[in-house]
């Protein structure tokens, strides 16, 4: 008797671990549907669609095709649900561990950033390695025009952070970063914003355009490009680059590019009154100079330090004033270093950060060095002419 239920409780747990796994009507699922990226848009009250890029040839219902990939939409109040409904449509397992790029709309960055994450933390997927992007046109129309570059570029958006993650000034959090910073002390977080260039003699581009600004779960405000060099400069994350100075008076131009930098934080507390200090040093090469080369290099040299030491600290003045008086979002890790150095007085201050953070002196300071003056101003050392003189055998001759 116990042998006849035992079998039965097997094959009856048999049935149910195919249900769930490997079949959808009780029909098996023997492919599987590779995603390279995900979009997500807000359609209504509890409403959401996602978009998912598939690698490959079109596939079941709602699918469109375009340079090798499929695009595949659907609507629900769960991105469970609505998964569910994409695989009984592909017929197919639909794969998102290889996933490299996600796509939010600005409606669903500030109302409903935790509905993204829900489902795809608990069950890993996707990669927490994938990169998250902000946009305010419409996601199914940037997923479609990021594969501009060629029907051959396999993660067209992921590849464009990875290239430029070292070498210029945007912000590139991954997933696991942001995540990261979400669930700090500061519950803050920033990401890239994309947008499309729209060109009527061109195709559409996708291209990178200022930061977006989290705190408390869901997007407060953003960053344009000029402010997001000023984040990239304060956080320490410059790897590169250049700046350049317009002098409207003589019409010329300058621009240094960038070979070190480096940012110091100093920060106390004074009688319950935050006072932070970024001390910002940079140092390049003369990359273009189309001003006044009669002037003494030295000189010349000089005001363009000063110049650039200018320019660099409004860029960063700017910056800080729209986190502090817009945003009221500290993602300059301030309070992270408070945190870290002094745990007894984070403790009695985050109950009321944003206020101490947004009523915080903040200040910089900027040197520049510049440490060649490039070929257009570089003074060639006087090397004596050789001698004309040779001795013959015999005599001498001049």
């Amino acid at each position: 008797m116990n042998i006849s239920r035992f079998f039965s409780q097997m094959i009856l747990y048999g049935l149910l671990s195919i249900s769930v796994t490997g079949c959808w009507s009780s029909l098996e699922l023997r492919d599987s549907a590779i995603v390279s990226g995900i979009g997500i848009e807000k359609v209504g009250a509890q409403q959401f669609r996602l978009i998912v890029e598939i690698i490959g040839a079109q596939m079941g219902k709602g699918g469109t095709s375009t340079k090798g990939r499929t695009i595949l939409t659907g609507t629900g109040q769960t991105a469970l649900t609505i998964e569910r409904e994409m695989i009984r449509d592909a017929k197919r397992r639909i794969v998102f561990t290889h996933t490299k790029s996600l796509v939010m709309s600005s409606t669903v960055a500030r109302e409903d950033l935790y509905w993204v994450f829900d489902t795809w933390i608990r069950d890993q997927q996707p990669h927490l390695a994938a990169y998250l992007f902000v946009t305010h046109d419409p996601v199914k129309q940037v997923l479609h025009d990021s594969t501009s570059c060629g029907a051959n570029a396999a993660f067209p958006l992921s590849s464009g952070m990875e290239n430029i993650r070292f070498i210029s000034n945007y912000t590139t959090p991954t997933m696991r970063e942001f995540l990261r910073d979400m669930y700090g002390p500061m519950n803050t977080g920033y990401l890239p914003m994309i947008h499309i260039q729209r060109d009527l003699s061109k195709t559409p581009l996708v291209e990178y355009a200022g930061t977006a600004i989290f705190h408390h779960n869901h997007m407060v405000g953003e960053l344009n490009t000029r402010e997001t060099q000023g984040l990239v400069w304060l956080l320490g994350q410059e790897k590169g680059g250049a700046v350049d100075v317009a002098n409207s008076k003589s019409h010329s131009l300058q621009a240094l590019e960038l070979t070190k930098e480096n940012t110091i934080m100093h920060m106390q507390m004074t009688h319950g009154h935050l006072v932070a200090h970024f001390q910002f040093h940079i140092e390049g090469t003369l990359a273009q100079d189309s001003g006044d080369h009669t002037m003494d290099p030295s000189i010349a040299t000089k005001q363009m330090e000063v110049a650039i030491a200018k320019k660099v600290q409004a860029i960063l003045t700017d910056t800080i004033t729209v986190l502090q008086k817009k945003d009221h979002a500290d993602i300059l890790d301030i309070g992270l270093h408070l945190y870290r150095t002094q745990p007894q007085l984070w403790h009695q201050l985050s109950p009321t950060w944003d206020d101490v953070f947004t009523h915080a002196q903040i200040t910089t300071s900027v040197k520049v060095h510049i440490v060649h003056p490039g070929l257009a101003r570089y003074v060639y050392p006087k090397v004596p002419m050789p001698s004309l003189h040779m001795d013959w055998e015999g005599g001498s001759n001049t």
